[in-house]
């Protein structure tokens, strides 16, 4: 998973929520659509470009 095998040292607010988000919606407790918001803003948070 990048946001603990490939994410950049900056690990703000926003990566911790963005990490426990996607956790979740692997076990199925959290929608997908919800884990891909807080994905994007831990993206934003880290200046990071999606491709």
């Amino acid at each position: 998973m990048v946001l603990t095998d490939r994410w950049p040292d900056l690990r703000g607010p926003h990566f911790v929520k963005a990490r426990s988000c996607c956790r979740a919606a692997l076990d199925g407790r959290r929608t997908p659509e919800e884990a891909r918001q807080e994905f994007e803003n831990a993206v934003s948070e880290a200046q990071l470009h999606v491709n």
